[in-house]
């Protein structure tokens, strides 16, 4: 095991450790559904800021990539509560849609943005360990991996600060709303932390690994606990050994690096399933 493989490993960690974060809230809020439809429809937006920043610029990205994200929210909202469609329907429209829009765009200014459809999906993981961060000229490692780490400590920094009001919404909504807490608002809080975790795993792992993590970890731990103190960690853990044993599978299979942790993610999830219905 080289330097490489450690560096894509702890790549692959640190982007499962935020998913399960974020993704347990999701999950808790029954909004699992809707981190799958971040997950596509922030595409338009980056594609979009790529196009106006004239290349790659960090602060345009997460922008175009926030603004997607919650625009395809609201209309997803404004479709379920205005437009009497069913909370699936309105997610399955919209996601779609937005993605469509973005691989059009994507398709149609190849030339002026640096990423591509396959690259979207599956993520280019395998060469983060070549775009290294050197300030100074000082190499400190892959500049995803400092992104990865940055995201994780964002995300679980403000689910930390905010987790006892996340916790009252989640569980009793009802109650939050009667003191003046909105669900809604919180909502698109949740929306927001998922579309910074999406755009910062976009380039590096894709949208299928992002949409895996998101729903897979915390289901298998929720299979098992039902405290969310314990459930967070089993996730970050099932999160973890999905992004390791994905990759070592990668090189001996000689396959997706991406795919193999999506598919790893998938088993973990069976085999908590299969625990979980030996108890009963």
């Amino acid at each position: 095991m080289n330097a490489d493989d450690l560096w894509i490993v702890a790549i692959g960690g640190l982007t499962a450790a935020t998913c399960a974060w974020v993704g347990t809230f999701l999950m808790l809020r029954r909004m699992t559904p809707m981190g799958d439809a971040v997950a596509h429809s922030v595409l338009p937006g980056v594609v979009g800021a790529f196009l106006l920043a004239d290349g790659r610029s960090g602060p345009a990205i997460y922008l175009g990539a926030l603004t997607a994200g919650l625009t395809a929210a609201a209309i997803i909202e404004f479709l379920r509560t205005r437009g009497g469609m069913k909370p699936d329907a309105a997610i399955g429209v919209v996601f779609t849609g937005f993605f469509a829009v973005g691989v059009m765009l994507l398709t149609s200014f190849a030339d002026a943005v640096d990423l591509d459809v396959e690259c979207v999906l599956f993520g280019e993981i395998a060469y983060a360990p070549l775009d290294v961060w050197a300030p100074g000229g000082k190499v400190w490692g892959p500049k995803a991996f400092w992104q990865a780490a940055a995201t994780l400590t964002l995300v679980v920094g403000a689910l930390t600060t905010m987790f006892k009001e996340l916790k009252l919404v989640s569980f009793d909504a009802d109650f939050a709303q009667s003191v003046g807490m909105s669900p809604d608002v919180w909502r698109y809080i949740l929306t927001a932390l998922t579309s910074v975790t999406v755009v910062t795993a976009l380039e590096s792992v894709g949208v299928v690994l992002v949409a895996s993590f998101l729903t897979a970890l915390p289901a298998a731990a929720y299979l098992l606990t039902g405290r969310l103190n314990v459930l967070l960690a089993l996730a970050t853990l099932f999160g973890i050994l999905a992004a390791t044993t994905g990759y070592f599978a990668a090189r001996v299979l000689n396959c997706s690096i991406a795919g193999a942790m999506a598919s790893a993610a998938g088993i973990v999830f069976l085999l908590a399933w299969a625990v979980c219905r030996r108890r009963r």
